[in-house]
């Protein structure tokens, strides 16, 4: 059984900075679209919300090929920008970098 460190969470929650690369935790649902899985998601940090507790993550390529085109013509007619997503720091784990095929270097 595998066991998660939350200290170490917390701690790689407070280092990210702009620029970061991401991966979404497993088990994350879409804050806007509940029960929408969005675990694995990766994409690049742009903001950081400090005092919320939040960042934005610009969604990169492999990412966004994998949302179907019909929720992206929903997102975009509710307002939102589907290329981008706001979540907690604690949702995300950083990782080194991701070739095109969503691997970690």
């Amino acid at each position: 059984m595998l066991k998660f460190n939350w200290r170490k969470s917390k701690e790689n929650a407070s280092k990210l900075r702009l620029g970061a690369t991401v991966r979404v935790k497993c088990g994350t649902e879409d804050p806007d679209y509940k029960g929408l899985d969005i675990s694995d998601y990766t994409g690049t940090i742009k903001q950081i919300d400090d005092e919320n507790n939040l960042i934005l993550i610009e969604l990169d390529s492999v990412t966004l090929e994998k949302i179907d085109k019909n929720f992206i013509h929903k997102i975009t007619e509710d307002g939102f920008d589907y290329q981008e997503i706001w979540l907690e720091k604690d949702e995300v784990i950083e990782v080194k970098g991701i070739n095109e095929h969503n691997d970690e270097k």
